[in-house]
Formats: C-alpha cells, sequence, structure tokens
C-alpha cells in the first residue's frame, strides 16, 4: 500500500461520517505528516506501517468525532525531519471513563460497587478467621463435655448389664438418668455456640451428636424401665448381659456398630430357638428380655444412621 491509496481508504472510510471539512483536515494531516516523514529520510513503506491500517484509524476518529480537527492538529502545523509521530486518535475506553458522559458515570459507579462489595468479603472473612482465633478453647470444652455424655453412657450401659443378672435390684434407681439429662443439656448449648461461632463454614456435626445421643438416651430409659420389671433373671438373660456389656466396651464416636447389629442379629436368632416360656412368670421376664433387646437394636440403628449420614 502507497500513500495515495492509504489516503483514499481513509478518505473513503471518513466520507458521509462526519462534515466533510474534518475529512479533509484529517487528510490534510495525515498526508502532511507522511510527507514530512519521507522527506527526514524514513521509506514511506515504513511510516504507512507504523500508522497502522487506515480502516482502523478511520473507525477511531469516527467515534471520537466531536472536537475541533484543527486545534486538535495545531500543534502540528509545521513538520521537520525530528517530528515525532501523530498523536494516535483517544482510544474508546477513555471515552468511557470520561466523567463528563453518563457511559463515564455509570463505570464508575459500577467499578466502586464492586470494590465495596469485595471489601465487605474480605473484611468479613477476616473477622471470621480473628473471631476463631480468639476463642481456641471453644471446640476444647465442647469435646470435655461430649466425652462426659459418653463416658456417662458407657457407666449406665455396664449398671445395666450387671442389674440384669441380679435379682435384687433395690438399690437400682435411675438418678443417672438426671445426670446424663444434665450434660446433654450442657453438651447443646455448647455445640450450639460452636456452631454459631463459625461465621463462615457453619460445623453442625457437634449438634447433630447431641440429638443422636439424646435420643439413644430415651431408649436407655426404656431398657432400665424393662430391668427393674424383671422378677427372676431367665437363662437367656447372661447372653444379653454379654451383649450389653459388648456394646459398653466397643462404645466409640467413629464406631459404625456394624459388629454390634450382626451380634444382636445372631443373638435374636438364638432367642428363637429357645424353648418357650411354660409359667407366667417365665413368659413375663422373656417377654422383658425380648422389649431390652429390640431396644438394644433401635440404640444401635441411631448410631449407625448418625454415621451414615456423614
Amino acid at each position: 500500500m502507497n500513500r495515495t491509496e492509504f489516503l483514499d481508504i481513509l478518505r473513503s472510510q471518513l466520507s458521509g461520517q462526519m462534515q466533510e471539512g474534518k475529512v479533509a483536515a484529517h487528510i490534510r494531516y495525515y498526508e502532511d505528516y507522511i510527507q514530512s516523514q519521507v522527506r527526514s529520510g524514513r521509506p514511506e513503506k515504513e511510516v504507512l506501517e507504523q500508522l497502522g491500517d487506515p480502516r482502523l484509524i478511520a473507525k477511531t476518529l469516527i467515534d471520537t468525532d466531536g472536537g475541533d480537527v484543527e486545534e486538535g492538529y495545531g500543534e502540528y502545523s509545521s513538520y521537520g525531519s525530528g517530528m515525532e509521530p501523530p498523536p494516535q486518535p483517544e482510544k474508546r475506553w477513555k471515552k468511557f471513563l470520561d466523567l463528563s458522559t453518563w457511559q463515564g458515570k455509570a463505570v464508575v459507579i459500577a467499578g466502586a460497587a464492586v470494590i465495596i462489595i469485595l471489601l465487605i468479603l474480605v473484611i468479613g472473612a477476616g473477622i471470621g478467621t480473628l473471631w476463631n482465633l480468639y476463642m481456641p478453647d471453644g471446640r476444647r470444652q465442647l469435646l470435655e463435655y461430649q466425652k462426659t455424655v459418653d463416658d456417662k453412657i458407657v457407666y449406665i450401659l455396664h449398671r445395666m448389664a450387671i442389674y440384669i443378672e441380679l435379682e435384687d435390684k433395690t438399690d437400682y434407681t435411675g438418678s443417672c438418668f438426671d445426670e446424663l439429662d444434665a450434660m446433654l443439656v450442657n453438651l447443646k448449648k455448647e455445640a450450639l455456640r460452636y456452631m454459631n461461632n463459625h461465621l463462615i463454614t457453619e460445623d453442625d456435626y457437634y449438634y447433630e451428636y447431641m440429638q443422636m445421643r439424646a435420643r439413644q438416651c430415651v431408649i436407655l430409659k426404656r431398657i432400665y424401665a424393662d430391668i427393674i420389671r424383671l422378677t427372676t433373671t431367665p437363662e437367656q438373660g447372661k447372653a444379653l448381659a454379654d451383649f450389653i456389656r459388648q456394646t459398653a466396651d466397643e462404645f466409640a464416636e467413629q464406631n459404625n456398630v456394624e459388629t454390634l447389629l450382626s451380634e444382636l442379629e445372631r443373638l435374636h436368632h438364638h432367642y428363637e430357638q429357645q424353648q418357650l416360656p411354660v409359667t407366667r412368670q417365665e413368659f413375663e421376664n422373656r417377654s422383658m428380655l425380648y422389649h431390652i433387646l429390640e431396644d438394644m437394636k433401635a440404640f444401635l440403628d441411631i448410631k449407625k444412621d448418625f454415621i451414615t449420614a456423614r
């Protein structure tokens, strides 16, 4: 492309898109610039390559049309060998950042809104992190309450195993359940506090754990009521007592109780193979043992559901 072709393309792209006087001024400006650079010793091809595609130049000039062309080029009215390249027309993005236009104001407002939102998120995350660092003992206290609850349940299970085999149950009281209920209340309060203190990610594990132990406590109270109604200890009572003792020994937070449930199923099958009771007393006591067996399954199923849900 030579100078004539460059100027013809530029003129054809500008014509009809702005006033003819402005078109002529633009053409005269670029023609003078090219001539001055060639006179200074630069090859015409090199000058044209520096200017770029005349179509893009025309598009930019059209987009930024609105000023006085003669004033815009006034400082380049004379050219010399040391003349700098002509100023490139103002980029479109500068137009959008011009606060004198509604586009510029909208861009600035939107940018400010995004920055404010990001700052709020960063500040919130920082506060949450500092809050958790400021309360390092929250989880420690929670784990202590959790351990006291679990230890009390183990204690209750061991006592149940003992009193199933004892006929004298006069000193077998339910005071341990009052203590367990109080422990569960403390665990619930601490679990809720721990959950609410986690501003970034809500951690409800310990609250759900407390709910699981509370449901098991209801089952244990039913088993206790059946044990104190036993008037004698049937032969099958020893096997059940051994199973409850095994449950206490294997009692742990992460135990999925699959092994215990399998053992319980085996014990249930063993009961079904036993001879039917003969006397009314035998029937009633055997019935109590069967209820305890079913409640132990419910007790273990609660734990299994909790582990599965996690």
